[in-house]
């Protein structure tokens, strides 16, 4: 697949945004992929696209993580340690504009804590670190794949295990090692390739990119 030249970061977001807009004017239900690496920016990105763009919504991935009983190695950056075939079926039922129950994911104890029901919008915009894997890829109307240099992604990602997960800084460091880079570079890189843009992300603060927002 030809692959556009990446994009700055605000340049990506309006390049999305203009695509999916023609796309939305054809079709009830358009479903846009945010794929890259932990930390990379896509929750950031994803946000951003669903504050600007009318009837949109956001279903995480985190949210179809496996309880840890079933997680292969407690390895949370592979693609098995999400249920798929669940994720699969659900973005299906979305794209035909059915209800469908979505699972809640608590992270502090790596489990399901229960289920939501998640009404479908005409945009829904997907994002995790495997939102362009083969599983969904038929699925998805736009693949766009956000690429940060590993030394940001790492900081992002202490900074948000730290606040939000109540991880110390050790755990996260060595999960970063061991874990989090090795995967990587084996499962998350490759969907590059298979992106319809690649969106650079390398701000060490995203207060410019807030400040030019309104400019979006």
């Amino acid at each position: 697949m030809d692959v556009q030249q990446p994009f700055p970061l605000l340049d990506g977001i309006r390049e999305v945004m203009a695509r999916t807009k023609e796309f939305s004017s054809k079709q009830p239900v358009t479903i846009v992929a945010i794929a890259g690496g932990s930390g990379a920016g896509k929750t950031f990105i994803s946000r951003i696209l669903q504050t600007h763009l009318p009837a949109s919504i956001v279903v995480s991935m985190d949210s179809y993580y496996r309880p840890l009983a079933e997680m292969p190695d407690n390895n949370f950056d592979t693609p098995t340690a999400l249920d798929l075939s669940l994720l699969s079926l659900h973005l299906r039922m979305l794209k035909e504009e059915k209800t469908i129950q979505q699972p809640v994911y608590d992270m502090t104890i790596s489990d399901r804590v229960g289920f939501a029901e998640f009404h479908p919008r005409s945009v829904i915009i997907l994002e995790g670190m495997f939102a362009l894997h083969e599983a969904i890829r038929d699925v998805l109307d736009m693949r766009v794949f956000v690429e940060t240099q590993p030394q940001v992604r790492l900081q992002r990602r202490m900074k948000r295990d730290i606040v939000e997960r109540k991880r110390t800084k050790e755990s996260v460091l060595t999960q970063w090692k061991e874990l989090t880079y090795p995967m990587h570079q084996f499962h998350v890189q490759p969907q590059r390739s298979c992106a319809d843009i690649i969106i650079h992300n390398n701000e060490t603060t995203l207060l410019q990119v807030l400040e030019q927002d309104a400019f979006l």
